[in-house]
């Protein structure tokens, strides 16, 4: 059985595991882009202990659809991660979208 503190750091390593895999599909839509939103979408989601990426939901709106479908999809490309875990989770992680300059 696992304590509170080794679940703890899983979870963690599990979430920045799973923002480095979004870097790769990540999007900034042209339109936000050009109108200047900016924001941060909080993605839901069920990670099973295969790695599978399951029942991926926006747990908090960038106030932009546009910002919180392309967060939504990137994740979805994702699809899983190589690790395997003894069980599964339920995640949330932020995506952030900032305009540099």
């Amino acid at each position: 059985m696992h304590t509170a503190m080794e679940t703890q750091d899983v979870r963690q390593r599990l979430e920045v595991e799973i923002q480095q895999a979004l870097v790769h599909h990540f999007s900034y839509p042209l339109l936000a882009r050009k109108r200047g939103w900016q924001g941060e979408v909080v993605l839901a989601f069920r990670l099973e202990s295969d790695g599978r990426i399951l029942d991926a939901r926006i747990a908090r709106s960038s106030g932009h659809g546009v910002l919180d479908r392309a967060a939504l999809k990137s994740l979805t490309k994702v699809e899983r991660l190589e690790h395997e875990t003894a069980h599964s989770f339920t995640l949330q992680i932020p995506v952030i979208y900032r305009l540099e300059g």
